[in-house]
């Protein structure tokens, strides 16, 4: 380690004082700031949620990541900031949003599950309108279609949401996109011939139980 008294001049041994370093000028920027914010966490924090405000105002992406310091956890109802994120501020934003906890039956969540299968989105589908905390159980029902799409929403106070641009906008349709009609039929949709799809709603018992209007169809 460098003795630093071992740099200075007798002189300023005798008077106490450091040597100098740089320029005036440098000196004057290497003095602490004495700002309201660095002495007061609080004000350090209303400074943060009034850029957060500011950056909603006028249209700016505010990720999950962003908005965790200034609110935890967003209650269920409350009005959520619609932005497409990425994949793993999904998984996070949705678990934040609804406390770790499955939105159905209240076991710990594991499952960041797409209320709206994501291929039908052209973009990914990671909105935060579009995902839901489930458990394991909860999460092969939802992808079974036991659990409707308006359920889940219902669950977790979704009242607003983004759809694929491929469904049609107050139609009712199962997570896979196919249309449900006032009588529970369904009419085959966008990924009626996917095989992930298929193999879901046949296990559910779902695909030749005359759940599907498929006459007519090649």
């Amino acid at each position: 380690m460098v003795d630093i008294g071992a740099l200075k001049t007798p002189a300023e041994r005798r008077a106490g004082s450091s040597p100098a370093i740089g320029t005036k000028e440098q000196q004057e920027c290497l003095k602490p700031v004495d700002h309201p914010r660095r002495r007061d966490p609080r004000a350090r924090r209303a400074v943060g949620q009034s850029r957060a405000a500011s950056n909603l105002r006028e249209g700016r992406l505010i990720t999950v990541r962003a908005l965790r310091p200034i609110q935890p956890a967003t209650p269920k109802g409350s009005a959520m900031i619609d932005q497409l994120l990425d994949r793993d501020s999904f998984r996070e934003g949705v678990f934040i949003r609804d406390r770790n906890t499955c939105v159905t039956c209240g076991a710990p969540a594991v499952d960041a599950h797409h209320i709206i299968e994501r291929k039908l989105y052209t973009d990914g589908g990671y909105y935060l309108s579009n995902g839901s905390s489930l458990c394991a159980r909860c999460h092969l029902y939802a992808e079974m279609t036991v659990l409707s799409v308006e359920e889940i929403r219902r669950s977790i106070g979704i009242e607003t949401f983004v759809l694929p641009e491929c469904l049609t906008a107050g139609r009712s349709y199962d997570k896979w996109g196919n249309e449900v009609l006032a009588d529970g039929r369904r009419v085959p949709g966008p990924l009626f011939g996917d095989h992930g799809a298929r193999k879901i709603l046949l296990r559910a018992g779902l695909l030749y139980d005359g759940t599907f209007i498929t006459t007519g169809m090649p």
